[in-house]
């Protein structure tokens, strides 16, 4: 039987697993190969309400058999003050006597979206990149910071080895740098509303609705909470953590129509301090974006460039040609909230 160009089913899901712990070098026991995380990433609409976010994932299969395997996973821009809808593509890989297929697959699932987005990947993957319509717009820096040395020491997989000494060594200058002041800002746990969501988009940033942060809030792995930023005792923004064992992850962050970047290094101090107040949590990451201002702010905050991860775009109708240079990313323009390598913990 000739292979074929399919959406991705339940039924595949397990045989997915397989390949995908082959294409990304995984244990078999990886919490990203669970079938409720992927159900979530490929089968759960956005809106628990209705299905009209779905299809985002397909596969080239012969015989029941994946092959291939790419998923779009939804973005949406806002440009000229209108809403442009494209996709990140993720999960993107093929089966190693299928060569050829992951960039039939690409092929085909391009006109699904007004744009596509991919972000870092394998040194193979980067080299296809241009020869399928993709340019390199920028450069998303990853940054972390230690929140408890001693504790990631403890939790590290390799145990307290020579190695890992010197980097608590390292890591207790990093903890010691001062944090941005950040007086008359607070944050308290509580989902933003859709007002407050909506009064935080700007021309060039990525789009964060309520369906898409209830979507998040339902996700399989790790512990996530909603913050509202204030200040003076006002509504100012909202940011998202996901913690993964002893990693957190500022999944988001957004201010109300604000580009001081005394206003950015005063909310990401904030979102320092509160996961500091999960004892679980031994460091906190945050991807930079194209725009200034998130990285300004986090290297005022004692933050350390830890990767550089390529930003491909293909968009050959042109619709972000105005913002391209300074998109406004967050994790939630990828799976970054479910991807996890238990034996790798920690960037620092």
């Amino acid at each position: 039987m000739p292979a074929a160009f399919t959406t991705t089913m339940p039924e595949h899901l397990p045989a997915l697993a397989n390949l995908m712990r082959q294409a990304f070098s995984a244990d078999a026991n990886a919490s990203f190969l669970r079938p409720e995380v992927l159900h979530w990433k490929y089968l759960t609409p956005l809106n628990s309400s209705d299905s009209t976010s779905l299809p985002r994932a397909w596969l080239i299969a012969q015989d029941e058999t994946p092959l291939a395997h790419g998923c779009l996973w939804p973005v949406t821009v806002r440009v000229d003050g209108r809403s442009v809808h494209g996709a990140c593509l993720i999960d993107w890989f093929s089966a190693k006597s299928a060569s050829g297929m992951g960039v039939m697959l690409v092929r085909k699932v391009l006109p699904n979206a007004a744009f596509l987005l991919s972000i870092g990947g394998s040194e193979a993957t980067r080299a296809i990149m241009p020869k399928i319509g993709f340019a390199t717009i920028g450069q998303l820096p990853v940054y972390a910071r230690p929140i408890r040395p001693f504790y990631q020491l403890r939790s590290r997989p390799d145990g307290i080895t020579p190695k890992n000494l010197s980097r608590t060594i390292r890591n207790l200058g990093w903890w010691l740098r001062s944090l941005s002041p950040h007086h008359s800002w607070n944050a308290r746990q509580a989902v933003p509303p859709a007002d407050l969501l909506a009064a935080c988009h700007s021309d060039g940033s990525s789009i964060c609705s309520s369906e898409l942060l209830a979507y998040f809030l339902r996700c399989p792995i790790g512990h996530l909470s909603c913050w509202i930023l204030e200040h003076n005792n006002q509504p100012a923004g909202w940011f998202l953590l996901s913690r993964l064992r002893g990693q957190c992850r500022l999944l988001d962050l957004r201010l109300i129509n604000s580009t001081d970047p005394a206003d950015y290094a005063a909310a990401y101090a904030i979102a320092v301090q509160t996961a500091h107040l999960d004892p679980a949590t031994h460091e906190l990451t945050v991807q930079g974006s194209l725009a200034p201002q998130p990285s300004q702010a986090l290297l005022a905050n004692g933050f350390v460039l830890r990767e550089n991860r390529p930003l491909f775009l293909c968009d050959p109708q042109g619709h972000l040609r105005s913002i391209s240079h300074h998109l406004l990313l967050s994790r939630l323009d990828d799976d970054s909230a479910a991807f996890d390598f238990p034996e790798y913990p920690y960037l620092t």
